[in-house]
Parts: structure tokens; C-alpha cells; sequence
């Protein structure tokens, strides 16, 4: 599922305190080769891959677990994504949880 998320990727490198393109690669390279039952998409973008990049500083092995963890969490819960009303009754139990 390709994402085309409304930012400048080459301005938003320039703007990152630490950025390692030979880590970010090493990433890209990671996704490609996962395991075929991983729920991790093979088409990331670079875009959304820099988004993980960002929210992790740049540390290589928590890249890694955020994206496991996050398209875990998207296949074993679509209710949290399918419908993004928080406030709703239905997924009360589950906003409470986090």
C-alpha cells in the first residue's frame, strides 16, 4: 500500500539533526529482505520510512521494532485505524488500555 504523505523528503533530511544515509539504506535493505509472513509492507516509501527515521533519532535497531511493532499493531487491531473517532464508545476499552 504506497502512502503519499504531503512533505518535502529532501527538505526534511536537511532539517534532521542526525541523519545517516548509509543507516537509512541499511533500513530500506531490512524491509526488503523481511520474512514473507511479516506484516511489513515491502513497498515503504522513502517518506514513510524517514518518518520511523525521525521518531527514532536515527538508532537503527529501534527503527526496526517501531515499523514491527506499528504494522503489528495495524494487522492485530484494525479497529484502531479503521475508525480514527477515539471518542467513540467502541473503542473506549482500548484508549483506556493505552
Amino acid at each position: 500500500m504506497v502512502v503519499d504523505l504531503e512533505y518535502d523528503y529532501d527538505e526534511a533530511v536537511r532539517s534532521l539533526d542526525i541523519f545517516s544515509q548509509a543507516d537509512f539504506d541499511h533500513i530500506k535493505e531490512w524491509t526488503q529482505k523481511l520474512d514473507k509472513s511479516k506484516y511489513v509492507p515491502k513497498d515503504l516509501t522513502d517518506k514513510q520510512l524517514l518518518l520511523f527515521y525521525n521518531a527514532c533519532y536515527g538508532e537503527v535497531e529501534k527503527i526496526k521494532s517501531c515499523i514491527e511493532k506499528y504494522y503489528n499493531l495495524r494487522k492485530n487491531t484494525p479497529e484502531m485505524f479503521e475508525n480514527r473517532i477515539v471518542t467513540s464508545e467502541e473503542l473506549q476499552p482500548s484508549v483506556e488500555a493505552l
